[in-house]
């Protein structure tokens, strides 16, 4: 999961190219099933000074079925939920482009049958409702503990922020493990 700064066309061009070198691994060098070498790859492959002056933030994961391990890291990226318990998973890092020498700490989680993980940007839970409160991601934790479905949570979303079009750009994403 990405999110490029700001809107418009430069934002749009950056992740295309972004998902693109993703979809399609062609980071040189780089060990796609390692989320750390993947972060450090795209952060030395699209500099902020290349791409006006935008950075974008990552979440990547390599989920391996056989021992139930989750490994993932994040470049500025909120962290993710995990249910049962609406826990925020651990790790941060800085946004792609900024530092070329960053490097991403990869963290690992076992994922119990039945876990759900949601993985979003900041527009689900950088709302605010019509008193001014923020929602923030514990809000988005309660609303998404009790949703029927990611259709009801993006419908809660909405009635938080007034019932109009949300004013940042969302993606929302649930995995469930078997």
């Amino acid at each position: 999961m990405l999110d490029v700064s700001g809107h418009g066309v430069p934002a749009s061009l950056l992740s295309c190219a972004a998902q693109s070198a993703l979809r399609r691994h062609t980071l040189p060098d780089t060990d796609f099933g390692d989320p750390g070498a993947v972060l450090s790859a795209l952060n030395r492959a699209f500099p902020t000074v290349e791409h006006h002056h935008k950075f974008f933030t990552v979440w990547y994961a390599v989920y391996d079925c056989r021992d139930r391990t989750l490994r993932y890291a994040a470049a500025g990226h909120p962290p993710p939920l995990l249910f049962p318990g609406g826990k925020m998973l651990e790790g941060s890092g800085v946004v792609t482009g900024v530092l070329p020498e960053a490097q991403y700490t990869v963290y690992e989680r076992v994922l119990e049958p039945g876990s759900r993980l949601y993985v979003f940007t900041d527009g689900a839970y950088e709302i605010r409702d019509d008193t001014g409160e923020l929602l923030a991601i514990d809000g988005l934790a309660r609303l998404l503990a009790n949703a029927r479905s990611l259709d009801a949570t993006v419908d809660a979303l909405r009635r938080c922020q007034g019932g109009g079009v949300l004013e940042d750009d969302l993606t929302l994403l649930e995995l469930t493990f078997p």
